[in-house]
């Protein structure tokens, strides 16, 4: 079946067609069988983890608070559905806060997540009540991130304790690690939200952190998203792929993502957000009837 039957909740991504930054939406009463269209490769929705900046009073703090759970939908099923990933961040006032995923590299040797056989990512999405409706889907791929990055303090590439785990290296984690290498005088360049507290980083080509990432606008209601890798893209320069330094490129139309080679998901949430964001059916997905190497199959060979 072809995407036009979910036209009516796929994004019109603007900042691939030159127009708004953030993506359009229109809600459609609630369809169930939606999703048919698609395989799901999963993504483990256990797995959550939140971060943030250090806020005093933030929810949930460094301890004693809750992770992000798979929780009982309290208004009753969604669809087939009894539970959700239910993400509930409130008070973060420097960069913000964050939601990541365990699982998508392994402990050293390092391998990445595959979804090369795959077209994008989908899930279902709410945000009820008064509460934050935009945030933004970041991955982070062999380009983008180090799993071995350079000791404290150290600025010389040949200190990386394992060179064959990425193709960038990792100088700073500025604002908590969140768009390291993309923050100029605290702007996201993506939403133009101030998401750090005014630190500006300069930015060799080789520097991790120039993520791929699109901004997802959810409503009260529960709706079906669809991002194909095509509306990922980084939005920093200089050290933006490919370069004389970062060659390797993915196949995905329309990006440069290596989707063969996933380190990293977050969800990202800008400063000052009051969040209740609920996430169901998350995976990589393709449609049902189209083989394997799905976004381009370059990097899946």
């Amino acid at each position: 079946m072809s995407l036009k039957r979910i036209s009516a909740v796929l994004f019109a991504l603007g900042s691939a067609l030159g127009c708004s930054t953030y993506s359009t939406y229109r809600p459609v009463t609630l369809d169930c069988t939606v999703d048919s269209a698609f395989e799901l490769d999963p993504i483990d929705m256990g797995t959550a983890f939140s971060y943030g900046d250090p806020t005093p009073g933030a929810y949930p703090g460094p301890t004693g608070t809750p992770p992000p759970t798979v929780t009982m939908l309290p208004d009753g099923p969604r669809c087939t559905s009894t539970s959700a990933l239910e993400i509930i961040l409130r008070g973060y006032k420097d960069w913000g806060s964050a939601v990541a995923f365990y699982g998508f590299h392994a402990p050293l040797p390092v391998t990445f997540r595959d979804a090369s056989a795959s077209e994008g990512l989908s899930f279902w999405a709410r945000a009820p009540g008064p509460t934050a409706k935009a945030f933004t889907v970041v991955f982070d791929d062999y380009n983008t991130t180090d799993p071995t990055p350079l000791p404290p303090g150290s600025t010389n590439p040949a200190d990386d304790p394992d060179p064959t785990d990425s193709n960038c290296t990792s100088y700073s984690a500025p604002d908590g690690g969140t768009n390291g290498g993309q923050i100029v005088n605290g702007i996201d360049p993506m939403t133009g939200q101030v998401i750090s507290s005014g630190s500006i980083t300069v930015t060799p080509p080789n520097t991790c952190g120039n993520s791929f990432q699109v901004v997802v606008r959810t409503t009260s209601d529960w709706q079906f998203y669809v991002l194909p890798f095509s509306a990922f893209h980084q939005t920093a320069m200089p050290n933006r792929v490919p370069n004389k330094v970062l060659t390797e490129t993915g196949s995905a139309p329309g990006s440069n993502l290596l989707t063969a080679k996933l380190a990293l998901m977050t969800l990202r949430f800008a400063k000052e957000s009051d969040v209740d964001l609920w996430i169901d059916k998350l995976g990589f997905y393709r449609r049902k009837g189209v083989g394997a190497g799905a976004d381009g199959g370059a990097d899946a060979r």
